[in-house]
């Protein structure tokens, strides 16, 4: 049995904060119109209408998310970095750590704060992204430790 260095699941901050970001954008947006157009009942209508719809789209997109997120695991031992994914389709992959030559980690403003990123894995094959890793840095530099 091979040693686990590192082992996480994705990120749950964009899979909740992304929805509730546009979802306010979409509010003040469609809500403003509807308020702005209430004199003309069926242009308010359909602009609330286009609220309820964005809104509960990302609610429903925002549960899938979340269910996604828990059939995704991201383990390192000390010879192999695996990454497994999916519900219904299963995506699984076993990299040798003696195969990987770098590792970037991508973080946006937002990223920062909330801790997570996206870690991009290269190889003499094609490079592989790794989204929402929970703390990358961390990933970054075991990673790098067992390749140099």
């Amino acid at each position: 049995m091979q040693k686990i260095i590192l082992q996480t699941k994705q990120s749950a901050t964009p899979i909740i904060l992304e929805p509730i970001l546009i979802g306010i954008v979409v509010l003040v947006t469609f809500g403003g119109i509807a308020i702005a157009f209430r004199s003309i009942p069926i242009l308010s209508a359909l602009f609330a209408l286009l609220t309820i719809g964005t809104i509960t789209t990302l609610a429903l997109k925002a549960i899938l998310l979340l269910i996604s997120r828990e059939f995704s695991l991201y383990t390192l031992t000390e010879t192999h970095l695996f990454i497994k994914r999916g519900i219904l389709d299963r995506d699984s992959d076993a990299t040798p750590i003696n195969k990987i030559t770098d590792v970037e980690v991508k973080e946006t403003f937002l990223t920062r704060i909330f801790n997570y990123g996206n870690l991009r894995i290269f190889t003499a094959g094609r490079p592989r992204t790794i989204p929402h890793v929970p703390q990358p840095e961390i990933w970054q530099r075991e990673i790098l430790k067992r390749i140099q």
